[in-house]
């Protein structure tokens, strides 16, 4: 069985490949990816999914932004920041998969557009509380996100930045009280462990494949979630 999956592995890796959309609102060169998030006055939690950069990047990019605050899961602490004040375990740098809390001043709505990046996220979770960035795809269940994580997974939680409240989702739970449906690639949420976890998220580019006309849609579509759950055993597992 795992060799049928390393097979499948290298044989989609050797088929991987998709060329990145380029993105006429950044200055970033050709073939760059970017997403944008409509950013609310008040608090706003996000995924930073570009490379490592200086937290001032933020404050250059978003003028109203007051305050800014991440989840150091190691410490179990926040790190903060303001446009002027650095505290004793301040935020000074931006990581890839890292979530974070914005505050913003004024009263009108801000489309905030960033860097992203299209491979896959390999994040290392601790027991306890971690805030994290969603790199997968948009509108994946979050049933779907969270399942491996199995029996470890306390739960998860997002911020509506419109309704300024929280939406949560705890295995078991019913739906009425399950209020998180799903992720779109640059959320951020809470997950909440038992113990450390690898998580690997999936990006936005999709393995490419060529199948002959003899393959049908069904097994077409089997093979891409195969192919889905061998990386993020590799990933996960190994580090590859």
């Amino acid at each position: 069985m795992l060799g049928a999956a390393l097979a499948v592995l290298v044989v989609g890796a050797a088929l991987a490949g998709t060329p990145a959309r380029a993105s006429a609102e950044s200055g970033e060169a050709a073939g760059a990816e970017t997403v944008t998030t409509v950013l609310q006055p008040g608090w706003n939690m996000v995924g930073w999914l570009g490379p490592e950069a200086p937290v001032t990047d933020l404050f250059e990019a978003i003028p109203a932004l007051e305050r800014v605050s991440a989840w150091d899961a190691a410490e179990q602490r926040y790190q903060r920041r303001t446009r002027t004040t650095i505290p004793r375990y301040g935020l000074r740098q931006l990581t890839t998969g890292i979530g974070l809390w914005l505050e913003l001043g004024g009263d009108e709505p801000l489309d905030w557009t960033r860097p992203v990046l299209a491979q896959g996220t390999l994040l290392s979770l601790h027991a306890g509380r971690n805030l994290v960035g969603w790199a997968g795809r948009d509108g994946t269940a979050i049933e779907d996100a969270v399942a491996r994580f199995g029996e470890s997974l306390v739960r998860t939680s997002q911020w509506d930045a419109e309704a300024q409240a929280f939406e949560h989702y705890r295995p078991g739970e019913s739906d009425s009280a399950n209020t998180l449906a799903e992720l779109n690639h640059g959320d951020a949420l809470w997950v909440q462990l038992t113990g450390d976890a690898r998580w690997w998220q999936s990006g936005t580019s999709e393995t490419e494949f060529e199948f002959t006309s003899d393959v049908s849609p069904e097994r077409q579509a089997e093979l891409r979630r195969e192919m889905d759950s061998v990386q993020a055993f590799f990933a996960e597992r190994y580090g590859v």
